[in-house]
């Protein structure tokens, strides 16, 4: 609430107007030259501060809304995509234990091929 007031409120309506219709009062203490170069970007700079603003708000109520109607929440950043399109493999690796297998099933063989078995239904693949 506190972040709608200041931001989408009292920022563009009271501070950007004042910028933009008062403050050419300013003129006699202030080099005209100056004026008008700076308050040109100030312009720019807090009218595109404004509409930051407005667009993560947009953000922010479309997310409340699925959280709220669907209940989804979750990371976008675990659906990262790697070069090529092909999804990325998150899961942290560690050290193959010393009998030859490590984390995926797969036992290194003598003649450098690898057997992979799965434990979902016996079935097992043979790689080279």
């Amino acid at each position: 609430v506190v972040w709608l007031v200041f931001r989408l409120i009292i920022l563009p309506f009271k501070i950007y107007w004042s910028v933009l219709f008062e403050s050419h009062l300013v003129m006699d203490v202030v080099d005209p030259i100056l004026y008008a170069t700076y308050q040109r970007i100030f312009v720019v700079l807090i009218g595109s501060i404004i509409l930051l603003h407005m667009v993560w708000f947009t953000m922010m109520l479309r997310m409340g809304y699925l959280l709220i109607t669907k209940g989804e929440r979750h990371d976008l950043t675990e659906h990262k995509t790697g070069e090529g399109g092909q999804e990325q493999d998150t899961t942290p690796t560690t050290k193959s234990s010393s009998n030859g297998s490590n984390n995926n099933g797969s036992t290194a063989t003598k003649n450098g091929s690898s057997s992979m078995t799965t434990n979902n239904g016996g079935s097992s693949k043979k790689t080279n």
